[in-house]
């Protein structure tokens, strides 16, 4: 089995609308970026980005970074017709991802980054049990 990777970091100040006069108070559901680095991982990316698209949390964008594969990996990807899907390539893989997902983190426009592997899978509700944790942690960051 996969592991499942639980990395998440904050990608801007979340701010939660002021409580009207009851009291009351109403927070917008998290913006969820997803990073996929991607490098010869064609066999594993569909599963992967199926259990990203099918999380009871709908994440905000899907960002995959192909990082100079020479599979068919990116094609697949391309092939999921979803707006929230957005490939980038570089030329030349970096060592270990870590370029892939840095790129990616500049091209995100989410409230948060989640990192998940291109030959990982996710449990459905692994966004909504991340942001689960993060609200009860109270101040973050």
């Amino acid at each position: 089995g996969h592991a499942v990777n639980s990395q998440s970091i904050r990608r801007t100040e979340l701010t939660a609308p002021s409580p009207s006069q009851d009291e009351t108070c109403v927070q917008a559901p998290p913006r969820f970026s997803v990073v996929i680095p991607l490098y010869n991982k064609g066999p594993h990316i569909d599963a992967t980005l199926r259990s990203a698209l099918s999380q009871t949390l709908a994440p905000h964008e899907i960002l995959i970074v192909d990082d100079g594969s020479t599979d068919d990996g990116l094609a697949q990807c391309r092939r999921f017709d979803d707006a929230r899907i957005r490939t980038f390539s570089r030329s030349t893989p970096g060592p270990g991802g870590y370029a892939a997902r840095n790129m990616a983190i500049r091209e995100a426009t989410g409230d948060w980054i989640a990192f998940l592997d291109a030959d990982d899978r996710w449990h459905p509700d692994h966004l909504e049990t991340l942001w689960a944790a993060i609200r009860s942690a109270g101040d973050v960051g």
